[in-house]
């Protein structure tokens, strides 16, 4: 993935695997994302997350993102979307050995 030297801003692309793993996880006091890229998310996993301490978060998506969001940020929170939003289907993984 090819990422500007800012981290809260995602301009590549990142697929997210794993049973509740989070591709992007805002958590504290005002945390941003900027994403003008890609990120998926694999059946069983977030695309964007916030922690419980996450307040005032801010998403802004002009870019696309694939998969489920957990986004609980208080009441300042916001989340701006002027790109892609959704969660196309997904082929189960089989089970592990």
């Amino acid at each position: 993935m090819r990422r500007t030297s800012d981290p809260s801003r995602r301009d590549g692309g990142d697929t997210v695997t794993g049973l509740g793993a989070s591709g992007v996880k805002r958590d504290g006091l005002d945390g941003t994302l900027l994403n003008d890229g890609t990120i998926i998310a694999a059946t069983g996993s977030f695309a964007i997350t916030t922690g419980a301490s996450a307040s005032g978060t801010m998403v802004v998506n002009t870019g696309i993102i694939d998969g489920r969001i957990a986004f609980a940020a208080g009441s300042e929170g916001r989340f701006e979307n002027s790109g892609w939003l959704g969660s196309a289907p997904r082929v189960p993984a089989p089970p592990m050995r």
